[in-house]
């Protein structure tokens, strides 16, 4: 890169960096493009399976690709060539033999969707068996749960190499079959993110531009097999979870979100990829929560216009004064004699917790569920700026997925950051004066005035508006526009 394109790159990001709304931006041959969530109504055109029809799944032999392999099976008596990585052991051998009992003809091929030459084999022993493909569904993912701190370069490449490589690497093999449709599942991780995983949103993120790509080849006559990226939420059997059940379910109540039934999803395939769209987002709860958190509502509004005095969003008066911590004891109070870290850790958290919540302090349980306090998306932003601000740490707020009560955060806090706690509470040194929280009804911004997401896909054309739907309607499809 040439030092006057560098620079011109650096003006570009530092410029961004100081807007008002945090957004997800594209430059493309010197113009700004700007990302939007936009809520659709899916024109369905004909559907492109035909009963009896060869239909490839990679990522089939569990998960997602085993759920609508019986699917297929069941509603259209499908020959299913099945591509995993595992063994074809007796567990999966149960497996092809329910789906034959559905009706399917059934090959499983073992093989890594990123390997060129094992899925060339895979397609020619398709069609030497059942002929001509026609369609495709890339369920195949790897996931790799660390933060992406703990990752090194080559465990980040790996994680991508299925849905990246596999999804070139399907396109090779692929070229000369009559295609009807092509769909890759994605995850709302393209657009959400992926809880400080980063490899997994990266890859979805792939399938939801490569989509559009696909389609603008299909166009040149380069390509055959209309494709739609679907990205899918968490479901409740089947796909990806956030941890473990407390987890999982903390997430989704605080994002005003559920998990997807089977029935559900099975029944909104067939109808996105029979729609032109290229990617859309599936989302599952609470609609106006779901859109508020997209950025859909009129409601969303940046922090610099949100009333605060200060950038991280929380007000003067709700900070406590140890943002420096080069004074030993000055978190522990009066009421903290004889208190162990442990115990004024907890304090500490209620206190922070209640104050945002305007509760008291004792109807906080320790070991009860965060969201179950009425904490969501919002206020759990707001309540780790404070916490960082108290502590002197950086919390961030993908940590109350994984440490969803205040006992479990309490001991994040303690096992993350054992010397500042300790400094923070070391008995005989007087605490500094404390600013009282205020309560709800004084606060300066209002609780919905943080956006805690926005959408990352780039199709070319903007989507048709939505059609508006009930209220009650617990499924939202969301385009991508820019």
């Amino acid at each position: 890169m040439a030092v006057a394109e560098l620079a011109t790159w650096v003006q570009r990001a530092w410029l961004e960096m100081g807007e008002p709304k945090i957004r997800s931006v594209l430059y493309r041959q010197g113009k700004r493009h700007v990302c939007a969530a936009q809520e659709v109504q899916p024109t369905v055109g004909r559907l492109p399976i035909r009963r009896g029809g060869t239909y490839l799944i990679t990522g089939g032999a569990g998960g997602l690709g085993l759920v609508f392999a019986e699917h297929l099976a069941r509603q259209h008596a499908a020959k299913l060539v099945l591509i995993g990585r595992s063994e074809l052991d007796e567990s999966r051998q149960r497996q092809l033999q329910a789906l034959e009992a559905l009706g399917a003809e059934v090959m499983y091929v073992q093989a890594d969707v990123s390997d060129l030459q094992a899925m060339r084999s895979a397609v020619q022993q398709a069609g030497d068996r059942f002929g001509a493909i026609d369609g495709v569904l890339h369920a195949a993912g790897v996931v790799d749960t660390r933060d992406i701190m703990d990752k090194t370069a080559a465990e980040f490449k790996v994680a991508l190499q299925t849905k990246i490589d596999g999804t070139l690497v399907l396109e090779e093999v692929l070229e000369d079959q009559p295609l009807g449709f092509v769909c890759y599942f994605s995850s709302s991780s393209a657009v959400l993110g992926d809880f400080g995983m980063c490899d997994y949103a990266v890859g979805n993120r792939f399938l939801m531009a490569y989509a559009r790509v696909r389609n603008e080849r299909i166009a040149q006559g380069l390509a055959t097999g209309h494709t739609v990226a679907i990205a899918w939420p968490l479901w409740n059997d089947g796909g990806m979870q956030v941890g473990g059940q407390d987890q999982t379910q903390a997430y989704l109540q605080s994002s005003g979100q559920r998990a997807l039934e089977v029935a559900e999803g099975v029944g909104l395939f067939e109808s996105l990829i029979s729609q032109p769209l290229p990617q859309v987002l599936v989302m599952a709860g609470v609609r106006e929560r779901v859109k508020r958190m997209l950025g859909m509502t009129p409601a969303i509004l940046d922090l610099a216009e949100a009333g605060s005095d200060h950038e991280d969003g929380v007000s003067e008066d709700e900070s406590v004064d140890v943002s420096s911590t080069d004074q030993p004891g000055q978190a522990r109070r009066p009421e903290m004699r004889g208190f162990t870290i442990e115990q004024c850790v907890m304090w500490d958290l209620k206190d922070q917790a209640s104050g945002l919540l305007n509760l008291p302090r004792d109807q906080l349980d320790a070991d009860e569920n965060l969201d179950q306090f009425g904490f969501d998306s919002i206020s759990l932003t707001r309540l780790a700026q404070a916490l960082s601000r108290h502590f002197g740490v950086d919390i961030k707020p993908v940590v109350f997925f994984s440490a969803p009560t205040l006992a479990q955060l309490r001991d994040h806090l303690l096992n993350t950051h054992p010397v500042q706690l300790k400094s923070l509470y070391s008995v005989g040194v007087p605490r500094r004066e404390r600013a009282v929280p205020a309560r709800r009804s004084e606060r300066q911004a209002d609780s919905a005035s943080m956006p805690v997401a926005r959408a990352l896909a780039l199709p070319k054309t903007t989507p048709s508006p939505a059609k508006v739907a009930d209220a009650e309607d617990p499924i939202a499809i969301i385009g991508m526009s820019g």
